[in-house]
């Protein structure tokens, strides 16, 4: 008696031991996921922002051919 006790004791803390450490993965691959996320945004960001540096010097360039030609 005191054997199926302690066997479905263990059983129930297996099972809870089981769901905590899959929780942990799920919730570490989201982390994961969401930082590639962030860094792509990040890069993103950047290339705007020089894609907007080099259409302002195109921009000057050619208001300064302009002017000269």
């Amino acid at each position: 008696m005191a054997g199926t006790i302690i066997g479905i004791l263990a059983l129930f803390l297996l099972r809870i031991s089981f769901l905590y450490v899959h929780g942990f993965f799920l919730v570490h691959a989201d982390a994961v996921a969401l930082k590639k996320k962030k860094n792509t945004l990040g890069d993103l960001i950047l290339m705007k922002d020089i894609q907007t540096e080099l259409e302002k010097e195109i921009e000057q360039a050619m208001l300064k051919a302009t002017f000269q030609g």
